[in-house]
């Protein structure tokens, strides 16, 4: 590592290694410095930060020898097996990348698009590997795990054709345009795994999932034993149908909320308005000609309205003839002005309120019709 950074190391916290040091600033705004390389030599293995992202290495990382990676870590266990010289070299590029000014890239934005299968091959026996989840397949030692996994790949490529092929959480993983990971999995000792990346996913399948070893994160299967394509396909549907749930919700939250007085069906607010005028000496006659001057509802119409329950958003929206004088309606009424109001539709029902305030306060008929 100095050699390959010209710089002599110093700790960056308790147990990292660094060398050097750039600047970042995202997208989102965030900014700050950190080491430009720098590795930890842990019990599992020893880590390598690439902070430009692994997939500017992976013609390179080919040549290494064995090794596993993460979006921007790579992971050796015995380093007396990987070929120094091709170590030296990713991390000079890295470094060189990272330090030529400030750098606007997170390592998990510089992954690899699996390419269309229309209009691309990918790796063939004997052939190179094309991106991050076909060189991972490609270091699986185990036959039966690598066929198992490739198998397992291909039918995620046909059920996720818009996704990023990525590594995360050092196992292949499909990230969709959106973001969000839809699907991964992996093969760790002797047994490989599917992970939905939620918690949500494998409680739903219930009893698809009998006989398997499951967790809420993953289900464990042999390398022998397959993943049938039918649980597969429910594995993927679920997590895309908790996805799109919550990006609604997510959205429905950002919109504001309608007043809950807009759901209140007019047949419950019109007795109402009978009973205010008729405790003050006036009718219910009266209150139904206030009503048919303001909005046009008028004896059969006006009781089809009561008499199906329609809520106020719908009974002033559909409103047979709306008057032209409504503008004239001024003053205040439930401590509101209602020249004021800003919502519509929240004016047009405290308009009415006013003119049953009116009536009920004595006001003449005429005087109440802006005549």
């Amino acid at each position: 590592m100095r050699e390959a950074t010209g710089l002599e190391p110093r700790m960056s916290g308790s147990s990292i290694v660094g060398f050097g040091e750039y600047a970042y600033e995202y997208d989102s705004g965030r900014k700050g410095t950190a080491p430009a390389a720098a590795f930890s030599p842990r019990k599992a293995a020893t880590v390598v930060y690439l902070l430009d992202g692994i997939a500017h290495h992976e013609a390179a990382l080919e040549r290494l020898g064995p090794h596993t990676t993460g979006v921007g870590c790579l992971y050796i266990k015995d380093v007396s097996k990987i070929d120094v010289r091709v170590l030296k070299g990713i991390v000079q590029k890295s470094f060189t990348r990272l330090t030529a000014k400030t750098y606007g890239k997170r390592a998990r934005d510089v992954e690899t698009k699996a390419p269309k299968k229309s209009t691309t091959t990918r790796a063939t026996r004997g052939g190179s590997a094309s991106g991050p989840i076909d060189a991972y397949l490609a270091r699986i030692e185990n036959a039966a795990a690598r066929a198992t996994l490739t198998r397992l790949c291909a039918q995620l490529r046909e059920l996720l054709p818009t996704a990023t092929e990525t590594i995360s959480y050092d196992m292949p993983a499909f990230r969709l345009p959106n973001g969000k990971v839809a699907a991964g999995f992996a093969f760790f000792g002797r047994n490989c795994g599917y992970y939905p990346h939620s918690g949500g996913v494998i409680p739903k399948l219930g009893a698809l999932l009998d006989g398997y070893k499951t967790t809420k994160g993953g289900i464990t299967f042999p390398p022998a034993a397959p993943l049938p394509k039918k649980i597969v396909s429910a594995l993927v549907r679920t997590r895309l149908a908790e996805i799109t749930e919550k990006a609604t919700k997510r959205a429905s939250a950002g919109k504001p909320k309608k007043p809950r007085v807009f759901a209140i069906s007019f047949a419950s607010v019109y007795p109402l308005y009978v009973q205010k005028a008729e405790k003050k000496g006036r009718t219910q006659q009266e209150v139904d000609e206030v009503i048919a001057w303001l909005t046009g509802y008028r004896g059969k119409s006006l009781q089809r309205a009561i008499d199906d329950e329609v809520d106020l958003e719908a009974f002033f929206g559909a409103a047979p003839r709306w008057s032209s004088k409504a503008g004239l309606i001024t003053g205040v009424v439930c401590g509101v002005r209602v020249e004021a109001v800003a919502d519509p539709l929240m004016q047009k029902i405290r308009y009415l309120d006013k003119l049953v305030d009116e009536l009920a306060r004595g006001k003449k008929m005429a005087s109440i019709l802006r005549q």
